[in-house]
């Protein structure tokens, strides 16, 4: 697995995840300042940003915001807004069970998309539909809302989740390139009637093997297991914890 230290981030990601803090009017020179990032890598295209900085950055600057989204779409996901769903997801039996947990509380607020997991044949898939007239200020936002629940859901079952398809509402953004990491290699379509993740229907039925003392540890990280890749070898440490 990839270190910290080996993992970088496009810097038109880190642009697109301040774009919320911009329009809303914070200093975002003194956020890239303050996670040391220079400024003026945002006028280079090509510029990466190490992960280690980019996970500060983001923490400063929903911390400033008091909003996890940095003010990406309609209404503010405010601090411990992941961690709530997190609680009620974690005590799920399945990861079907869990998932539609996570659906159900984002479905509550109402805020820019409308959450479901749906079954068609042998595969399961996760989407996101906007709300008409609701904010969502770039790619990055739909981006985060598809790899959240992804990462967390591999993480709940201890298993890299392998997706057959990722599908996405928008235009190849410049960025396009690190789905291919951020999504293990699966096949990405852009300019869909929504944003969605399709996997094997079979995961669903995956036991939660997390507790809520890892949850606390998890959160404690935050966001940092959003961007390591999950050891492929998952089933194998399923497997021995079973046994444990």
């Amino acid at each position: 697995m990839k270190s910290t230290e080996t993992i970088s981030i496009a810097i038109g990601q880190v642009i697109q995840s301040l774009q919320g803090a911009k329009l809303k009017g914070y200093d975002i020179h003194r956020l890239l300042k303050k996670s040391g990032i220079a400024p003026q890598l945002i006028e280079q295209p090509q510029a990466r940003v190490p992960l280690e900085k980019f996970i500060l950055l983001t923490r400063y600057t929903a911390g400033t915001m008091n909003d996890e989204l940095h003010g990406l779409l309609q209404y503010p996901h405010r601090l411990g807004h992941f961690r709530s769903m997190a609680l009620s997801a974690i005590h799920a039996g399945t990861l079907g069970e869990a998932i539609q947990r996570c659906v159900d509380y984002y479905n509550l607020f109402e805020n820019s998309f409308v959450y479901e997991l749906s079954k068609k044949g042998q595969f399961a898939q996760y989407s996101i539909t906007r709300i008409e007239g609701h904010t969502v200020q770039n790619a990055f936002a739909v981006e985060s809302m598809l790899t959240v629940l992804h990462r967390f859901a591999g993480w709940l079952v201890n298993e890299r989740i392998i997706l057959d398809q990722v599908g996405f509402d928008f235009s190849i953004p410049p960025h396009a390139k690190e789905y291919l990491y951020s999504f293990y290699g699966a096949p990405v379509l852009y300019k869909q009637a929504h944003s969605r993740l399709r996997f094997p229907l079979g995961y669903l039925d995956r036991p939660i093997v997390q507790t809520e003392a890892h949850l606390n540890s998890y959160i404690r990280r935050a966001p940092m297991d959003l961007y390591l890749p999950l050891n492929a070898a998952g089933d194998l440490t399923r497997g021995i914890r079973n046994l444990v």
